[in-house]
């Protein structure tokens, strides 16, 4: 197929930078989703739950507020990280810290023992936040390493690869799980641990390229007094320059939007399986191998698709998928459909995202990527907060698995009635056409 040519860049700089994307896609892949959160709440988390004065949260609710703690932070302090990196230059140096502070908390859940709950939250929001402060550096070189005019391809490339990177290493912890003689409850569950631990290894080992390669100045000429110093005024200066962006503001709310319904299902998928339907560990790990392995041709074809008919109008399809695909998932009772489901999500998930990072960037200008990407983040991340967080408060109403994933259709369907308002030109380019 055509876009199939896209699949690899060229450049030597812009194939570290996909590199990248399947080096922390493990943290997503593994920790975010397959293994760590079903571990957590069911096996970390005592069966009453974390009991705090006189309620106790189960697990299920417990990771939903972890991740909401976790995001909520990233969201506060991304505008500055990327202000930092501008004024002063240190875009490669802070991305290096926060690689190898993220890798290190991951490799020390090798200790996450069932029943040590603080340990494990500290070590998962070490290593969450971490991956987020570096996805906003990482984020940032997109317009910096390619031509506006490359910046769907590249964007979807990377989404790409990342889901090749992190499907590959939950390949390989299915097939040692799959083994004959394996006992996952053995030695306070072992196994497990050192597949967790594992993504620090993977995600610090395929990270050396960007490190290597990526550019330490981005910008000739650029200095500390280039651009406003990173404060409170910087900050809301910051701030009028995203409002007086046309588009801009509106763009980040439509993201804010149906991003928090992504990264609900992102986050709560093997949740919903294992407690909805009974869903073994090694049936989801099949299935979200499938949604990883179906995302990279999804994340190209999207890509192709932007390139043809307009991002926008690609964008709006995409929504209208996940608007089925969340309504579908009340109705589903057995795990053959929960596969279908991760299947049609790879579909979407891969061109969701890079064509997001990518229509951000037709509004950058001025040597700001780093600035405008924290708020990009920002967005992002507050989106994660929030989702997660009504999903865990629903189910701890309720305890009804389908009542909480129907809560996550609203965000869709704000996201895209508001995407659909953000009919303007970006720096010259039409979203729509």
């Amino acid at each position: 197929m055509i876009f199939l040519k896209w699949a690899v860049p060229r450049e030597r700089v812009c194939r570290a930078w996909c590199l990248y994307d399947g080096a922390n896609s493990a943290f997503a892949t593994v920790i975010l989703t397959a293994l760590f959160p079903v571990y957590f709440s069911q096996s970390v988390v005592p069966d009453r739950g974390l009991c705090l004065l006189a309620h106790c949260v189960p697990g299920p609710s417990l990771w939903a507020y972890g991740v909401s703690i976790s995001v909520l932070i990233a969201a506060l302090f991304a505008p500055l990280a990327g202000k930092v990196a501008d004024t002063y230059g240190l875009r490669k140096p802070l991305f290096i810290l926060f690689v190898l502070s993220g890798a290190g908390a991951t490799a020390m859940m090798l200790f996450a023992y069932p029943g040590w709950v603080w340990y494990a939250l500290v070590c998962f929001l070490i290593g969450h936040l971490s991956f987020l402060f570096a996805d906003v550096m990482y984020n940032s070189y997109l317009p910096i390493i390619a031509p506006e005019n490359k910046h769907d391809i590249l964007s979807s490339q990377g989404y790409a690869w990342g889901y090749v990177g992190g499907g590959l290493l939950l390949a390989f912890q299915f097939f040692i799980l799959g083994l004959p003689g394996i006992r996952i409850e053995h030695n306070d569950f072992f196994i497990i641990r050192l597949c967790l631990a594992s993504v620090g290894i993977w995600w610090l080992l395929f990270s050396l390229p960007a490190m290597v390669w990526l550019p330490a100045s981005a910008i000739e000429g650029l200095t500390k007094h280039s651009v406003s110093e990173p404060s409170c005024d910087g900050f809301l200066s910051s701030l009028k320059r995203i409002k007086e962006t046309p588009g801009a503001l509106l763009f980040l709310t439509a993201f804010f939007f149906y991003n928090n319904g992504i990264q609900t299902v992102i986050s709560m998928a093997a949740i919903y399986g294992s407690y909805r339907l009974g869903i073994t560990q090694k049936e989801l790990m099949g299935a979200l191998l499938v949604t990883q392995f179906v995302a990279f041709p999804g994340a190209l074809l999207f890509g192709f698709l932007a390139d043809k008919f307009g991002t926008l109008r690609i964008l709006l399809g995409n929504l209208a998928v996940w608007c089925l695909i969340v309504t579908y998932a009340v109705w589903i009772r057995r795990s053959l459909e929960f596969w279908i489901l991760a299947g049609l999500s790879g579909l979407v998930l891969g061109g969701s995202q890079a064509l997001s990072r990518s229509a951000f960037t037709k509004f950058i200008k001025d040597n700001r990527s780093g600035e405008f990407f924290g708020f990009y983040a920002m967005g992002g991340r507050f989106s994660s907060l929030l989702g997660p967080f009504v999903f865990g408060m629903v189910f701890d109403a309720t305890r009804s698995m389908e009542v909480s994933i129907l809560s996550v259709l609203f965000f869709f369907l704000m996201g895209a009635v508001l995407l659909w308002s953000c009919r303007v030109r970006w720096n010259g380019y039409s979203g729509v056409s």
